[in-house]
């Protein structure tokens, strides 16, 4: 059996993206549209239900606001959970 020979440069110099990168990146657009949907949804639900249901606009706001602080806290723990994931020796397990 006769080898080929590969030229790594050739390899890398050539853009190309596969079909699984396009599907990818495409559910990852179509998760963040339908994450981001409820926010939408609610800047137009909002001011209807604070009329039915009698709320103080102050009370939604700050009901309503968690969600960034769900986001950021999501994103501060991720980053100090990080390092503990890479060393072996402070794993629980």
């Amino acid at each position: 059996m006769e080898g080929r020979t590969i030229e790594v440069s050739e390899i890398l110099d050539t853009p190309r993206v596969s079909r699984v990168a396009v599907r990818v990146t495409l559910l990852c657009f179509l998760i963040m549209i339908a994450d981001s949907y409820d926010v939408s949804a609610l800047s137009f639900a909002v001011p209807d239900l604070i009329r039915q249901w009698h709320v103080d606009k102050i009370a939604t706001g700050t009901v309503f606001s968690a969600s960034l602080f769900g986001l950021v806290s999501s994103v501060t723990a991720g980053a100090e959970g990080q390092p503990s994931l890479r060393d072996p020796s402070s794993s629980a397990y």
